[in-house]
């Protein structure tokens, strides 16, 4: 209750609801105690016209008419006695004329809680004193138990909702709001109910009022979006549904709102656009990369038909030959480094980490080796390339495959972006350590943004048309960051006054043993590093030793140990066959005599080069396009071939299926070399597992292809 007058003071002695009006508006000024426990606390009726916010509208005429014939002086109320008001034993009731009383008006009672309001017939009783107007309501409504008893259990099932609820006037006054709604807000009753909406809406008042206009005139709204602000000053994302009582003349009585939070849906949306931007981007980055993939095969691929044409018209020409073929080489190379670091992007996409057993090696002239062939690519730069080492000729034990990549596409990187200076590419032995080796590539191309670098480190997808690999496909620095940390590193970026290095820290152990002798290689793959095979992806495993890795044992199937002495062989631990194992083959008579190949691939080029790569070796080739016909001639011939060259992907039956058949239904234990241009590790487990002694990833070399073969065969081939 208000502030009140000494005047008004008396009224909480009497039984009746008592309330003080503005003359002329009807506005309740002050209400006594008994008012505040029947009808509504003071706070929240303050303000609010007592006719047309509390009384039903059926009433109103008549209630409006005695209020003004009791301020026109028609019925007038007897004077208060002394200044304490009424005196101590009269009672207002009996002072005023029958003209000045309204019965059973129905008056909308809220209680002391925030309770569903609900109404109750009031006797209303109008006297003027002064300038002053007040009402006294005595309750008629029967108050039985039964009649409590419905009234709590209707007034709990609006109450404890789970929905926020809300009436509003027409004059947009909130007359109620249940218990969901105050705590959806923070508000208590008092600060809430009686109040003008607007209060709590920092929407624009058009919009507000537009929702009127379509609630006014009929309409149902639903899922309207409206803001209201909390308590604490925060906005809350709404919904509302709302529709109007109507009065029985069609007029207006008040709305019924539900209101639902709705800003976990507005915080979705925002995320699923933040994913579709997400996404868009992703799209046109890696819409990016597939023109610049294609850019990138396409242009060896060109290199590669002009150098045949070259071969074709000037076979004669020994000088202008060598040069085709140097060309063809080198833009096999390339085609071959596009296509394998794709791949290997993949592969750590998905979550794979390649195997990458360690081997001795030495690593200054990898190094070397390294640069020379990059130069042939930039002769045009003008740019030296320094190699620096206090290793010299020292053996390390580690993946020169891993080593001879990162530091590749780091040097590859400082020669597209330099245009005058050098470039430096250190190997240290760090101080006071036997295996700490720091590799570094220093150049003076202007410096980078070291936090656009490891942007470009973490997503491999961004920005493919970056300067650092304007030449290739803008994977490098992602492929390099990844491979550094298999090898347990980091790959660490600094730059300054123009100058920027990229460098690791890996642990290779140092020792003066020099490594086991590799393989001798034929001249056209000399500028390849020694026992590193360049156009391999990560997944298969390198071994300059020509051991098989402690994986490799693993793909062996239990029924596979009926086969014998095969071994199951990776293509890229062949390359460095110790003498040792070279002399364990067998040698005399038995090599001279011509072994039978069958050659699966559905592909009729690749198939032709394959037989004449095999009768180079010194062996008979046969061809079948598809697996069902690589069965028909082993039906045929049981016992007619000594190694079978495997392609997986082949219309009829597949590779894998043909050799399932082979080694399960057919009982063969002839040697299968799987011949593929898949790589995933998952594919190259399936294979051994299905019972294939090795695995050749395409594109591969004749001196390749020989090694796996004399690996499972256990013999030496003819070289040609």
């Amino acid at each position: 209750m208000g502030v009140s007058s000494p005047a008004f003071i008396a009224f909480n002695f009497v039984p009746e609801a008592v309330v003080e009006l503005e003359a002329g508006t009807g506005k309740i000024i002050e209400v006594n105690e008994t008012f505040e426990k029947e009808l509504a606390p003071f706070k929240r009726v303050e303000g609010l016209s007592l006719v047309n916010d509390l009384v039903q509208h059926a009433d109103r005429p008549r209630v409006v008419k005695t209020m003004a014939d009791v301020m026109e002086g028609t019925v007038e109320a007897p004077e208060p006695e002394g200044e304490g008001g009424l005196g101590e034993n009269e009672n207002p009731w009996g002072v005023v004329k029958e003209k000045s009383t309204n019965h059973a008006v129905n008056t909308l009672v809220m209680g002391l809680e925030c309770q569903y309001p609900i109404y109750r017939s009031y006797d209303w009783v109008f006297v003027k004193n002064g300038e002053r107007l007040y009402g006294f309501g005595r309750l008629i409504t029967p108050m039985t138990t039964a009649r409590h008893s419905a009234e709590r259990e209707l007034m709990d099932f609006f109450d404890n909702a789970p929905i926020a609820m809300h009436w509003l006037g027409g004059t947009g006054t909130v007359l109620w709001a249940n218990k969901r709604e105050m705590n959806l807000l923070g508000y208590s009753p008092e600060e809430y109910i009686g109040k003008p909406i607007m209060n709590f809406c920092p929407d624009d008042e058009k919009l507000v009022l537009k929702i009127f206009h379509q609630l006014g005139t009929g309409n149902t709204i639903s899922d309207v979006p409206v803001r209201f602000r909390t308590k604490d000053g925060r906005l809350k994302h709404l919904l509302i549904d709302s529709n109007v009582n109507w009065n029985a003349d069609g007029s207006f009585h008040h709305t019924r709102c539900f209101i639902r939070d709705d800003t976990g849906r507005q915080i979705r949306e925002a995320q699923m656009a933040m994913a579709k931007e997400k996404e868009e981007r992703a799209h046109k980055q890696k819409e990016a990369l597939l023109r610049k993939l294609l850019h990138e095969i396409k242009t060896p691929c060109n290199e590669i038909n002009l150098s045949a044409d070259m071969l074709t018209s000037n076979g004669q020409d020994v000088e202008l030959s060598a040069r085709a073929t140097k060309l063809l080489r080198a833009s096999s190379m390339r085609l071959s480094d596009v296509l394998h670091d794709v791949a290997d992007v993949v592969m750590f996409q998905a979550g794979s980490v390649p195997k990458l057993p360690a081997s001795p090696f030495v690593l200054k002239p990898l190094l070397q080796q390294v640069v020379d062939h990059l130069m042939e690519a930039y002769t045009k730069k003008h740019i030296p390339v320094h190699v620096m080492s206090n290793l010299d000729n020292k053996t390390v034990v580690g993946n020169a495959r891993c080593i001879e990549r990162v530091v590749r596409h780091l040097t590859k990187n400082s020669l597209s972006a330099i245009k005058e200076g050098s470039i430096i590419l250190r190997a240290m032995l760090m101080p006071g350590t036997k295996d700490q080796i720091l590799i570094a590539v220093r150049d003076t191309a202007g410096g980078v943004d070291v936090d656009e670098m490891h942007k470009l480190m973490a997503n491999p997808w961004k920005d493919t048309d970056n300067k650092m690999d304007a030449d290739g496909l803008g994977l490098g620095l992602h492929i390099c960051n990844t491979i550094t940390q298999v090898l347990g590193s980091e790959l660490k970026v600094e730059s300054a006054k123009g100058v920027s290095t990229f460098s690791f820290q890996v642990t290779m152990p140092v020792s003066d043993t020099p490594p086991p002798a590799p393989e001798p290689a034929p001249a056209a793959n000399a500028k390849d590093s020694p026992g590193v095979s360049r156009n391999q992806s990560l997944d298969i495993h390198v071994s300059s030793s020509g051991t098989e890795s402690e994986s490799d044992s693993a793909y062996q199937p239990a029924y596979m140990s009926a086969l014998g002495s095969q071994t199951f062989v990776d293509s890229s631990s062949t390359s460095g066959e110790s003498e040792t194992e070279q002399e364990s083959m067998e040698v005399g008579l038995a090599c001279e005599l011509k072994l039978h190949a069958l050659v699966v691939e559905d592909n009729i080029i690749s198939q032709m080069c394959v037989n004449k790569a095999l009768e180079d070796m010194g062996m008979i080739a046969d061809g079948a396009e598809n697996g069902q016909e690589a069965l028909d001639k082993l039906n045929a011939h049981p016992g007619g071939y000594d190694v079978i060259i495997m392609d997986l992907r082949m219309p009829v039956m597949d590779g894998l299926t043909c050799t399932g058949h082979i080694r399960k239904d057919m009982k063969l234990t002839t040697p299968i070399i799987a011949f593929t241009a898949e790589y995933s590790m998952e594919i190259k487990e399936q294979c051994f597992e299905l019972g294939m002694n090795g695995f050749l990833s395409k594109p591969v070399n004749k001196d390749e292809m020989r090694g796996a073969i004399e690996k499972v065969l256990n013999r030496k081939l003819k070289a040609k």
